[in-house]
């Protein structure tokens, strides 16, 4: 989550972290975010990560979801596949356990697995500033993507 606060508003959040399956092919874990507010507008911010199955091949991806009091606008960042080991242990022992177990121990600087894996050239918060652009790309534009339905 990205939690800020600006005067007079109340803001908090409550987080609930399940792990589920949708399908065999997607696999997620999830945060809620409630956001108190007592004058105008407000933006509520989730932020989450999640794997997906596409034909065999585990991507780990990051999401965002922007409200602003009556609309969602949501976003994701690119993916990147999973190592075959990661892939078919992380549902037992972990996702960090996983590749602690192929020799990739959890670091920390921020940048995750993704930064241990891309030596540097990419970052955890980098995927996450992704799916947070795309979030807004909907949110500047929301008369293109929220017609009257």
């Amino acid at each position: 989550f990205l939690r800020f606060s600006i005067s007079p508003f109340l803001y908090f959040s409550v987080s609930l972290f399940l792990r589920f399956s949708i399908s065999p092919f997607l696999y997620f874990s999830v945060s809620f975010l409630f956001v108190i507010y007592f004058s105008e507008a407000v933006i509520g911010i989730g932020l989450e990560s999640g794997v997906v199955l596409i034909d065999n091949l585990h991507f780990d991806f990051c999401a965002c979801a922007l409200y602003n009091g009556s609309k969602f606008f949501v976003g994701f960042s690119s993916g990147f596949v999973l190592p075959t080991r990661v892939a078919s242990t992380f549902l037992e022992c972990g996702y960090n356990q996983a590749f602690q177990q192929i020799g990739i121990p959890a670091e920390d600087t921020g940048k995750g697995v993704l930064g241990e894996l891309s030596k540097g050239v990419l970052s955890r918060p980098q995927q996450v500033e992704q799916s947070i652009d795309m979030a807004l790309l909907q949110f500047i534009n929301s008369a293109l993507y929220h017609v009257n339905k």
